[in-house]
């Protein structure tokens, strides 16, 4: 897909769901730990259930640097995509958000029968934090500045993600 400076809609590293050619595509930058994202993931699974094949959706990792569990919560989700399941593990750290804890991630990461060896491996060698340091970059350098935050079709969306689902059905 094409950039309009320095923003790259989807590239081979991103974590898409939906189909790629859809007329919508949303990305989010978000953090698995933020109460905000958690909210904002309910209103997401409501916007692609009733929008469907109209979107293409894109979640790119923006941790809170200073607190370890988030960026760990990314790395787990990172190296859950490395063994084909990151939406599975994406959705369980949403879904489990107030009960999320260090330990709980190998449980998760068993739940969705992923090699647990591998897995502890990736993220005692922090195996996926360059990929999601980019993602991080990437965002500052296109004004994401809290999160969760929204681009829509090469836009940034400057409302409440709570807008988001009635502008998208216009």
């Amino acid at each position: 897909m094409k950039s309009n400076g320095s923003l790259i809609l989807v590239n081979k590293h991103d974590h898409i769901i939906g189909k790629k050619n859809a007329p919508l595509i949303i990305i989010e930058y978000g953090d698995f730990l933020s109460y905000t994202c958690r909210d904002a993931y309910s209103f997401v699974k409501k916007i692609m259930g009733v929008m469907g094949k109209k979107i293409s959706f894109v979640y790119r990792q923006f941790p809170v640097q200073s607190n370890y569990l988030s960026r760990l919560a990314a790395e787990a989700s990172e190296s859950a995509g490395a063994q084909g399941k990151f939406w599975e593990m994406h959705d369980l750290l949403f879904e489990y958000h107030n009960s999320l804890i260090e330990e709980n991630l190998l449980e998760y990461a068993d739940h969705l029968g992923l090699d647990i060896i591998k897995f502890k491996e990736d993220l005692e060698d922090h195996r996926y934090l360059p990929k999601i340091q980019k993602d991080i970059e990437n965002g500052f350098l296109n004004g994401v500045s809290n999160i969760p935050t929204f681009f829509v079709n090469e836009k940034i969306f400057n409302k409440s993600y709570q807008t988001l689902f009635s502008e998208l059905k216009k």
